[in-house]
């Protein structure tokens, strides 16, 4: 819970019990999705906001690694290691997705299906390593979004 903000509060604005709360905390119970946004906006929480999303419009969420986890240079290494890997294997797709179907072998559909895995994965790290970024520089996440949307009509 960040500093300042009581447990009763939040539970107040997800429309629910502290108790309950705590369950969600501790994962014993499921969230609505409709909580998680009203506590997610309420705490000003960019991760809570993108898991928001991802459970209710199963978009793209922050790699959940403990060993990235809110640690710069950690979240960097990775990230730069899951670009590394995406180049290689979006190398192998594109070289393979360019062949007619006829002439695709097992290795070439193997290349392809890969780089379905790999590039969402690489997305998941920038994420984490951006998110990272903002609290190493204590920049708020959710103005620089607003930004950018407001700049790329998104």
């Amino acid at each position: 819970m960040p500093e300042g903000i009581r447990r009763k509060d939040v539970a107040d604005k997800a429309h629910s019990t502290q108790a309950a709360l705590s369950q969600w905390a501790s994962g014993k119970r499921s969230v609505d999705p409709h909580a998680i946004r009203l506590i997610a906006q309420y705490l000003h929480n960019p991760k809570l906001i993108y898991s928001a999303s991802r459970q209710e419009f199963e978009t793209l969420s922050f790699k959940d690694d403990g060993k990235v986890k809110d640690d710069l240079f950690a979240a960097t290494i990775d990230q730069q290691q899951q670009e590394k890997e995406r180049i290689e294997i979006q190398a192998a797709a594109f070289a393979s997705a360019i062949k007619p179907d006829k002439q695709k072998t097992s290795k070439d559909w193997e290349n392809i299906n890969r780089m379905n895995k790999e590039f969402p994965e690489e997305i998941s790290s920038e994420l984490t390593m951006w998110f990272s970024w903002c609290v190493y520089n204590h920049e708020d996440p959710m103005e620089l979004i607003k930004k950018v949307n407001e700049k790329i009509g998104g």
